[in-house]
């Protein structure tokens, strides 16, 4: 997974690029399949700001988030995205599902079919 770190009118100290870097790995334990993670860090007078774009194939989310300190605007724009991944890998299975059970349904019928003959 590329991870990207990008500060807006902040600079980015090694000290917060690692322990942003460590964040972003942990989540990339939970979600493998994404490819890129792009994280924007600004500060707005006093709110800090954590902008966080993943990216997979055919797949992209995007989460925002504002707090007072900086580490906690990142965990919660990740756990965002996180849930976003979740609900749409919920989705794909509930669909795969829906599909097999119409086809199972069809090919039911077709045996009922065969056997009145």
């Amino acid at each position: 997974m590329n991870i990207t770190i990008t500060g807006r009118h902040l600079e980015i100290k090694e000290s917060l690029r690692e322990r942003v870097q460590a964040e972003a790995e942990h989540f990339q334990e939970h979600v493998p399949d994404l490819l890129d993670l792009h994280i924007v860090l600004s500060v707005e007078k006093r709110n800090h700001l954590a902008e966080v774009t993943a990216s997979g194939p055919g797949k992209h989310f995007h989460a925002t988030a504002s707090t007072a300190d900086l580490y906690a605007s990142v965990q919660e724009a990740l756990s965002k995205v996180e849930k976003q991944v979740t609900k749409d890998w919920g989705q794909k299975i509930h669909r795969r599902r829906a599909v097999r059970a119409r086809s199972e349904k069809s090919t039911a019928k077709e045996v009922e079919g065969t056997e009145e003959t």
